[in-house]
């Protein structure tokens, strides 16, 4: 699953280039990033406690 989320990294990377700095998209746009990377790191966060990882 965690791997798949990396995929959707490159892509809003490129876009997030793209936009001109400072501009009210690119700070929505990157709320959203970390909107994303904050729910992926606390799901990884809680499949580590549940001890998904273990092998």
């Amino acid at each position: 699953v965690f791997d798949v989320e990396i995929i959707f990294l490159y892509p809003w990377a490129v876009t997030y280039a793209q936009l001109e700095p400072g501009s009210q998209e690119a700070a929505l746009f990157l709320g959203r990033i970390i909107f994303f990377m904050a729910t992926s790191i606390v799901a990884y966060i809680y499949a580590w406690k549940k001890g998904v990882f273990r092998w």
